[in-house]
């Protein structure tokens, strides 16, 4: 269970990484992303406040995750955002609102239940993590280092994997 937590905390660590650095790499990709928040955030939220407390909420998520100590309140952070932006991108397909939702700072993908699905897989994510973390089922024995690297490339390859998402939708869809 030791080697799921790590694992789940380098994909949930990183993704929220490049998820935060790629909205913050230049005045554009901030400017495209507080317009993608104008968009999908409900309409009694500033937008720019919004889009501040998302950048902030994720670097959290980063740091609380990387510390074995703060992990589960990590985790719950991830899973409360995820949470927000999957009914953020639901109520934007409910009113067909399919503009890009510039997640990672750079996509172009308009929104689909592709985004949905990936949101609901690092839910999964979140949760594993946060169960392993807070409620302890096996004893914790001595982490063998095969196993913590095995993990964190697992946690890595995951991250990089969803990062790509919408890469892989566009690769996967049937041609216009």
């Amino acid at each position: 269970m030791d080697y799921l937590i790590v694992g789940c905390r380098t994909l949930l660590a990183l993704l929220f990484l490049a998820s935060a650095t790629g909205k913050l790499r230049g005045a554009d990709a901030y400017r495209d992303f507080v317009a993608a928040t104008g968009r999908l955030a409900p309409r009694f939220l500033p937008t720019r406040r919004a889009a501040v407390a998302v950048v902030a909420t994720e670097i959290a998520i980063v740091a609380l995750v990387a510390v074995p100590a703060t992990a589960a309140a990590g985790f719950l952070l991830a899973a409360g955002l995820l949470t927000a932006f999957t009914l953020a991108i639901l109520a934007a397909l409910r009113r067909d609102e399919r503009a890009p939702c510039a997640c990672f700072g750079r996509s172009r993908r308009r929104l689909g239940r592709g985004h949905v699905v990936r949101n609901l897989l690092l839910l999964v994510v979140a949760g594993l993590g946060f169960a392993g973390s807070a409620i302890p089922v096996f004893p914790a024995g001595p982490a063998e280092t095969a196993g913590v690297l095995t993990a964190v490339t697992a946690g890595a390859v995951g991250a990089l994997l969803v990062s790509f998402t919408d890469d892989f939708i566009d690769l996967f869809s049937p041609a216009a």
